[in-house]
């Protein structure tokens, strides 16, 4: 016997494959069952707990996205396969608060409010008061059951939750990290990174090249520099200043002068 369930979604939607499987091992583990192994399939998962064959595949058109929750059990009893995928779904509509459900095979879109409130549990009786008098009376408590464990998932067994506002800061972090940078931004991770523009880099080596044309002893570092470490132009400017004193102090005579004293 195999009976599904629709979840409705808006057409973006979007669904990691890994956020899927820990909320489907956390629908599986309230309904009391541990699942031996979930597997990812090309359209969605699928996970086997006990005699059920869970799958969760995720579908597409042009109006809308849909989660298909389908629970398969050998054999022709409806009942507990329909109470494992109503357990399962609610789960899902708490968690990823879809538009509606579609429940079986109607094809009828219920609003999830709706569909939620199919379970909501009876009011519980009024005890009667008795003013101006102490009652005492043991109540007994019923013992507190643990989620049973999850097996083959490293998340802790809770109800995952997603609110409207969290999705959206983060698709709105997407568009900020995709977003192509600017030229202005690209320019400053140059300065950053110390790597030059190539109108620099070009003066740099005409400079050095001019430095080498009036003296070259004094633009041979000048060049060995620009080669090894990369193109200074402070540097380059710093030789061509030398090398105009030196010309100039040999045009003056004071060159020689220089040389006899030493």
């Amino acid at each position: 016997m195999k009976c599904q369930a629709k979840l409705v979604f808006e057409a973006e939607a979007e669904f990691p494959i890994d956020e899927l499987g820990r909320s489907l091992a956390v629908a599986i583990g309230q309904q009391g069952l541990g699942p031996s192994e979930i597997e990812a399939r090309s359209s969605g998962l699928e996970a086997s707990a006990g005699a059920h064959a869970i799958t969760l595949d995720i579908q597409r058109d042009a109006t809308a996205t849909y989660l298909v929750i389908g629970v398969f059990r050998p054999g022709p009893e409806a009942q507990p396969v329909k109470k494992l995928l109503a357990g399962i779904t609610r789960t899902f509509a708490l968690n990823q608060a879809p538009g509606s459900v579609v429940w079986l095979e109607t094809e009828v879109p219920l609003p999830r409010d709706a569909f939620l409130e199919a379970f909501a549990p009876d009011a519980a009786p009024c005890r009667p008061v008795r003013p101006r008098r102490v009652d005492h009376a043991e109540v007994p408590m019923e013992p507190r059951h643990a989620l049973p464990e999850i097996a083959n998932t490293g998340a802790p067994p809770r109800a995952l939750r997603a609110d409207a506002h969290v999705r959206a800061y983060e698709k709105h972090l997407r568009e900020v990290l995709r977003r192509p940078a600017t030229p202005e931004e690209l320019e400053e991770l140059r300065e950053a990174a110390g790597i030059q523009p190539t109108t620099v880099r070009l003066s740099t080596w005409a400079m050095s090249l001019a430095v080498a044309s009036i003296s070259l002893p004094v633009a041979a570092p000048v060049i060995v520099h620009n080669l090894v470490k990369g193109e200074d132009f402070r540097f380059a400017s710093l030789a061509m200043g030398l090398s105009g004193l030196f010309v100039a102090l040999d045009t003056t005579g004071a060159m020689a002068d220089i040389v006899t004293n030493l």
